[in-house]
């Protein structure tokens, strides 16, 4: 192997967008910017279903005991939007709302809502109720399409979906018995669907088109419904290619084209088909390139070891702690041969020992990724692979070809390089806004098209991003501004350490201070096995005394919310309230012993 680089990162540029190439670029205006384009992206995503019947035979999805190839799915898809469209009366730009985890008939009904040319609404299926019903009424989808769990949550919305949404036919996918009142089940009316090879319409979709509502986690109030375009969404299939082409070119290495006689590579797609980075990011980038996606009823080690080997998994990851279970599954499947070639991850602060930990256990064949972005700039805005990513552990990545990134102050002033400002995200990719919200659409999006991100960070002299922390998660100790991140960081030094979060707890004299809640590795889980001294004293050693933590709370888990990234609100109350009552304890103890020291006087 030549020494690395064997090419600087411009030469990859003019390699990857020279006239010709995957990635090569233009300009085109859309809705008044001028915007940089990849040439040969699809135009739109019905376009990507439509080429994936060239897969022909090949195994498409994989659910426990399930399996079909790419032929049998678009037969299944085919009937669906036959039903949507002649029985129910879905015509292009109309909205179909799917609420369900991640199942086949979820990916079915998306990729028939695109087929006609009408509106996927993707919601997220773990919101509290009240939320859900939010989702699916604001968006006024013609049809909702339910798994059973939320069909039973669901059972007394039926009316309000149909008042105040204007929902004509709710659909239940699984349904097993009967299904509440107003709801259908989904199989049963396919099943007495007589007219199910009727012709479809030819439908003409501009890349510009809304073709997708997908929604913000809803952490600071009610989940907002984001806009995106055709574009938008396959952008992000060529913006996923870029980091894995660099860095085969940066080893002096050509990039690898598609061969069809080889084993076909398979996904173990972990992140929920609600969220960007499950659906942009893998079910679009799967069925593009004829990957076998592998379903998981819900995440658990012992059964991703059983799917790594069974199913012959090539590509995994999530968001960071799946990443790190990821390799915990490999271990328990020691004895048997992993394929595995990417881990990925994003979506949460990760470990810097991560991409050197994934080469030493999986393999120095096996390639870590790295991406950031957000479901308002369609999943990847930076990205990092390979051994680009080994030397910077702690960067986000490079911007995508057709993605501009700046820092900028409090007062908007643009920052050079190495200076903290919130994070601005530019390009093609930057969805239209926010669903019949002008108002978070204006605070969220500036006039000349950038996103603000909420996020704090900065770029180093060659563009790698780096996250400093959400605005929001800040701790401010006596008027020091302390970044959770930061913390969390040097705490994933200690080898014992799977997961890891820092949150502030109240003090009366300071305003807040750094608590910290771990989850230890399986082989240190016996008591005594970690103290929380010991992970004080690490963050002691490499970080102001204002940034150490003065509680750690080991833990089984956790808590989540529903994309999978560590919900720091319910954590925050919880530790909260530990530290609290620790403090009560602490100042009775206090007034027994005053008490006691002034009877003896």
């Amino acid at each position: 192997m030549p020494p690395f680089p064997a090419r600087t990162f411009a030469e990859c540029h003019e390699i990857m967008t020279a006239p010709g190439a995957v990635w090569e670029l233009e300009e085109k205006e859309i809705r008044g910017l001028q915007l940089k384009v990849y040439k040969n992206a699809p135009p739109s995503i019905r376009a990507v279903w439509l080429a994936s019947k060239e897969f022909g035979s090949r195994d498409y999805l994989v659910y426990e005991n399930e399996r079909y190839t790419s032929s049998q799915a678009h037969t299944k898809v085919n009937a669906l939007a036959s039903l949507f469209y002649h029985k129910y009366g879905i015509r292009q730009g109309d909205r179909i709302a799917i609420c369900a985890r991640n199942l086949p008939e979820w990916i079915f009904s998306f990729w028939a809502t695109q087929l006609l040319g009408a509106v996927s609404v993707a919601v997220n299926a773990w919101l509290p109720p009240a939320a859900m019903i939010h989702c699916l009424t604001t968006t006024t989808p013609r049809l909702v399409v339910l798994d059973a769990e939320r069909a039973k949550i669901l059972a007394g919305a039926v009316e309000e979906m149909d008042q105040v949404g204007g929902t004509r036919k709710v659909l239940v996918m699984r349904a097993g018995g009967e299904v509440p009142k107003g709801m259908s089940s989904l199989e049963g009316e396919v099943a007495s669907w007589s007219d199910a090879e009727s012709k479809l319409p030819e439908v003409e979709i501009h890349p510009e088109d809304v073709a997708t509502i997908f929604f913000t986690s809803g952490t600071t109030g009610l989940p907002k419904g984001v806009v995106g375009s055709n574009r938008q969404y396959t952008t992000n299939l060529m913006n996923s290619l870029i980091n894995a082409g660099r860095a085969y070119l940066r080893r002096g290495e050509d990039i690898p084209t598609p061969d069809a006689t080889a084993e076909q590579k398979a996904m173990l797609l972990s992140t929920p088909l609600f969220h960007a980075v499950g659906n942009h990011s893998s079910l679009g980038l799967c069925t593009a390139l004829g990957f076998r996606i592998v379903l998981i009823h819900r995440w658990d080690v012992s059964r991703v070891a059983q799917l790594v080997i069974a199913e012959r998994i090539t590509h995994g990851g999530g968001i960071p702690f799946m990443a790190m279970e990821l390799l915990e599954a490999v271990k328990l499947a020691s004895g048997s041969q992993h394929v595995l070639e990417s881990v990925a991850w994003g979506g949460a602060p990760s470990s810097a020992g991560l991409p050197q930990e994934v080469q030493g256990r999986l393999g120095r064949e096996v390639m870590p990724s790295q991406g950031y972005g957000a479901t308002e700039t369609s999943s990847m805005a930076t990205g990092v692979c390979g051994e680009d990513y080994l030397l910077r552990p702690t960067t986000a990545g490079l911007p995508t070809f057709v993605t501009t990134i700046k820092i900028v102050s409090e007062d908007n002033i643009s920052l050079p390089a190495g200076s903290v400002g919130e994070i601005l995200v530019h390009g093609v990719s930057r969805t239209y806004g926010y669903w019949r919200n002008e108002k978070a659409t204006k605070e969220a999006f500036t006039a000349d098209g950038y996103y603000r991100t909420g996020d704090l960070g900065y770029l180093d002299d060659e563009g790698f991003l780096y996250i400093s922390d959400r605005a929001k998660d800040i701790i401010i100790r006596g008027g020091e501004n302390i970044s959770s991140v930061s913390v969390e960081t040097e705490i994933y030094r200690h080898p014992a350490v799977l997961d890891a979060a820092v949150v502030p707890v109240p003090d009366a004299k300071l305003g807040e201070l750094v608590a910290a809640a771990i989850v230890l590795r399986p082989e240190f889980s016996t008591p005594g096995a970690v103290s929380s001294q010991e992970i004080i004293e690490l963050v002691a050693s490499a970080l102001p005394k204002h940034c150490v933590p003065v509680m750690v709370s080991f833990r089984d888990a956790l808590p989540r919310n529903g994309v999978g990234k560590t919900d720091k609100r319910i954590l925050k109350e919880a530790l909260s309230k530990i530290w609290l009552g620790q403090q009560q304890k602490e100042h009775q103890l206090q007034e027994r012993v005053q008490v006691q020291v002034q009877a003896k006087l």
